[in-house]
């Protein structure tokens, strides 16, 4: 089965992408494949210049620690864990002390309207404020490139727009880039470049 076909693209700090399409067009198997969670059958990827799906399985988590924040479309969250740790995860796989790691977690939680369920574990939490934590998770290192798998399907308006004040934030700061799959068009718009996912291929809107 041919998902992906003939994709070319570059991204640049700070340029931020959004990716619409229909379900099963294979936005979530193209984000992958960028970050090298999926290998593709032919081409390159190559991420600060590296040819990432010739890299080992260790190596390629390693490289996604240091430079990738991903936002899954399902958080993923470690159900015995609580929000605050893991969102401290990271940083700790980053060999950062617990205090600091603990600190800066509680700041970027705070910002994102969580700082109450700091405690509470995800079986606790609502699907959007599993959701938020993920989100929390994705950005605490400060990612050179932030890939997001719809992000704000569960959240409200208010929550959305929230979360991408945070994306543009770390955009304006540290000049990450931001690729966003999602189906909110109004969202998608605000990007400086959108595609749409057609066919196995990307078009320019």
């Amino acid at each position: 089965l041919e998902v992906l076909k003939d994709i070319s693209f570059d991204l640049d700090r700070g340029q931020t992408i959004g990716i619409v399409g229909a379900s099963g067009s294979g936005k979530t198997t193209l984000l992958h494949i960028v970050c090298g969670l999926e290998n593709p059958n032919s081409g390159e990827v190559l991420v600060s210049g590296q040819e990432i799906s010739s890299l080992s399985f260790d190596e390629k988590a390693l490289l996604r620690s240091k430079e990738i924040g991903f936002v899954y479309q399902f958080h993923h969250l470690i159900p015995e864990f609580t929000a605050i740790e893991n969102v401290m995860m990271p940083l700790l796989v980053r060999n950062q002390s617990i205090s600091k790691s603990g600190k800066k977690s509680e700041e970027i939680l705070k910002e994102i309207g969580m700082d109450h369920r700091l405690n509470h574990k995800p079986h606790e939490l609502s699907g959007g404020e599993c959701q938020r934590v993920a989100i929390a998770r994705a950005l605490v290192t400060e990612p050179q490139f932030i890939l997001a798998d719809e992000p704000t399907g569960n959240l409200d308006p208010k929550a959305s727009l929230n979360i991408f004040n945070q994306f543009m934030d770390l955009r304006d700061t540290i000049g990450s880039a931001l690729i966003l799959v999602t189906h909110d068009q109004t969202l998608a718009e605000k990007m400086s470049t959108v595609y749409k996912i057609d066919g196995g291929t990307l078009i320019r809107k």
